[in-house]
């Protein structure tokens, strides 16, 4: 008989690992698979949460938290990886950090069927 285990709580662990690295700000594109980590940030007194229009937004805003002296994460879907190739350039030629933690599309039960045969295209091709 096989014991029932719970789902691992990796939003909790996510937030808890951004914590001991004095992750101060993280901005994101709101997405559902982001959901709880987002609600954990936003609910943190120390870290500042932002919600942004474009990914890139965020890229500027990690390149602020650096120069500031703070640490910053940004959060995004796969789909959005793309929208920001270009200010992705910023972090590799100034020469900062930059954490993305990234979702992907296509994947937890995906609402958008165009994004579904991507992500089983991604598991035959990439496993």
């Amino acid at each position: 008989m096989r014991r029932k285990t719970s789902a691992p709580d990796w939003p909790g662990e996510i937030h808890r690992v951004l914590m001991s690295q004095r992750v101060r700000q993280v901005s994101y594109v709101p997405d559902a698979g982001h959901k709880r980590l987002i609600e954990l940030c936003q609910a943190d007194k120390g870290m500042v949460a932002v919600p942004l229009t474009t990914e890139e937004e965020g890229i500027g805003l990690a390149a602020g938290a650096w120069l500031g002296g703070e640490r910053a994460a940004l959060l995004m879907q796969s789909s959005g990886v793309g929208n920001c190739v270009n200010a992705l350039t910023l972090a590799a030629n100034c020469g900062f950090p930059l954490l993305m933690i990234v979702t992907l599309r296509g994947e937890w039960g995906e609402f958008n069927p165009g994004r579904s045969p991507w992500a089983k295209r991604r598991r035959r091709c990439c496993a």
